[in-house]
């Protein structure tokens, strides 16, 4: 009899060392205000730490408040002495264990009373409509957190529809407002978790499913399960790896993870576009060459024409006489001329033509064959000035050359028989001309020669994707009366003499690449240079 006494002694003294009383000056309850609330407390049930366990678990935080079980209505929020509480009613969760549907009610209340943790709520709070908004985010965290574990939109309506009051109260929106916050952050997750791949829904924990429970530890909206980089936010299209400057290359793998580049340069740019990538580039800006190093091909002259095709590296040159300078003018390059400063004849290899071997003429006419003394030429310019030293040949007739006097004229010094041939006329600055003798019927032909006003251009031509140069290709420049064509070296170098400031279609072809036709404007500014082309690989 007094072992009994005793053993029914000492649970009671237990009983009462377990539940302490706590006074509450204010809270957040899930349907009513809190105000100086004194009630007992309780060490939590195993129940009630799995839901609040699942909850936390299911938005990666770690449980930073007390859970205790108490005598008040459902569950509240509040904070005392620095530290923050959830309270709730033992009953309140044995009510719903019956009922699958019902559970979510239970998961939703203490779900909203972490909401107020979460969102670091004032309980203190004087406001009404401040107060009231204070529930609505709870009320939205509440959905954003069932939809996470599992619950179907009308499930995560529960806890309000079945619980709170019907109308409006001083501190708690009406029940359709509630709701309202609760599909919406029920949406926002679920529209998350749809991008993620993640659509089903199942039940709580309990005897009719298990808990879909989506850990993000990144918080980037990618579970870790499914994220490449789950310690570090990232982009849903990269599996939740970063990409610091949005070029579809993860950070890990970017050569260059602030600089916007390219795959095949490992996330790297090539600003200049010489098939170099800026990392590897001693000139990111100036487009170049790998054996440069990414630079300009060496120039030593500056004349536009690298020194590896430049017949004078040392001396600026122009394009038509492959970087070599023509100095006096008379269309033989210097290295070509044996009298390079003084203008002379392509022909006798730039130098002025002996007078003895000239059928240029003199004035004196009575040195002239008399069967031909009045049969001539006279050249001039489009203003009718006579043009002297214009070079006459005469190889399509009888195999002579000469140059006109200083008259412009150009005399026959053999007419053995009638003449139906070509005579060609060249001079530096002008355009060539031809004229046929029929008979020369006339003691005096005439002819103006135009002013050559074009220009030399020149460009290069490269593999779009290697950029290594390509020879051999076909450039045609169209032209108003024909077609001007000419073909790439080994440097994948060309160049056209044709008239500046004027726009032509201008047509790549090579075997193995897309042809392609390019509108250009052929312009005289930076040195006569025509964009360079890339030609693309059939495939």
């Amino acid at each position: 009899m007094r072992l009994n006494i005793l053993l029914l002694f000492l649970l009671c003294c237990s009983s009462v060392q377990a539940q302490k009383r706590m006074l509450i000056p204010s809270g957040c309850a899930f349907d009513t205000d809190v105000k100086n609330l004194n009630p007992y407390t309780f060490d939590a049930d195993p129940q009630a730490q799995q839901i609040v366990g699942e909850i936390c678990a299911a938005i990666g935080i770690q449980q930073k408040f007390q859970l205790q079980s108490a005598d008040v209505k459902n569950a509240l929020a509040c904070e005392r002495d620095g530290q923050r509480f959830i309270l709730y009613n033992t009953d309140f969760l044995k009510e719903f264990q019956a009922d699958a549907r019902s559970k979510w009610a239970a998961y939703g209340v203490l779900a909203h009373e972490i909401g107020h943790h979460v969102n670091f709520h004032n309980f203190n709070e004087e406001n009404p409509a401040r107060r009231k908004e204070l529930e609505l985010e709870a009320d939205r965290f509440s959905g954003f957190v069932l939809r996470s574990l599992g619950a179907t939109k009308d499930e995560a309506k529960t806890a309000v529809s079945n619980l709170v009051n019907k109308t409006e109260t001083a501190t708690h929106p009406p029940p359709t407002a509630r709701n309202l916050a609760v599909v919406n952050g029920w949406n926002d997750q679920d529209v998350r978790l749809r991008n993620m791949g993640v659509t089903g829904v199942n039940n709580p924990s309990g005897n009719n499913g298990n808990t879909t429970i989506v850990r993000d530890s990144d918080g980037d909206g990618i579970p870790d399960g499914q994220d490449g980089c789950p310690d570090v936010p990232g982009e849903t299209l990269l599996k939740g790896c970063p990409d610091a400057d949005g070029d579809g290359i993860t950070d890990d793998e970017d050569a260059c993870p602030y600089k916007k580049g390219e795959t095949r340069w490992k996330g790297c740019p090539d600003t200049d576009d010489d098939g170099i990538p800026d990392n590897k580039d001693k000139c990111p800006y100036l487009r170049g060459e790998l054996i440069d190093e990414g630079c300009p091909p060496a120039d030593n002259d500056n004349d536009g024409i690298p020194n590896k095709t430049d017949r004078c590296p040392d001396k600026s040159g122009k394009v038509r006489y492959r970087g070599c300078p023509d100095t006096d003018g008379d269309g033989v390059p210097d290295p070509d001329d044996k009298c390079p400063n003084e203008k002379g004849d392509p022909n006798f290899e730039g130098c002025q033509t002996d007078i003895k071997q000239s059928t240029a003429i003199p004035d004196k006419k009575e040195n002239i064959n008399p069967s031909a003394k009045d049969l001539h030429l006279l050249i001039t310019d489009e203003n009718g000035l006579p043009i002297s030293g214009a070079n006459i040949d005469l190889s399509d007739c009888y195999g002579d050359k000469g140059k006109t006097n200083r008259d412009g004229k150009f005399y026959f010094d053999e007419l053995l028989r009638p003449i139906d041939c070509n005579v060609s006329i060249h001079q530096i600055g002008y355009i060539d001309a031809t004229i046929a003798l029929r008979d020369f019927g006339k003691q005096k032909v005439k002819i103006s020669l135009v002013k050559d006003t074009r220009e030399d251009f020149h460009g290069y031509v490269f593999d779009e994707y290697t950029k290594a140069p390509i020879q051999k290709v076909i450039v045609q420049v169209q032209l108003p009366d024909g077609i001007l064509e000419t073909s790439t070296d080994s440097a994948g170098f060309y160049s056209f003499n044709i008239d500046p400031s004027v726009t032509y279609l201008v047509s790549y072809y090579k075997n193995g690449y897309v042809d392609a036709v390019v509108r250009t404007f052929f312009s005289s500014k930076d040195n006569n240079r025509i964009a360079n082309v890339n030609l693309e690989k059939n495939h």
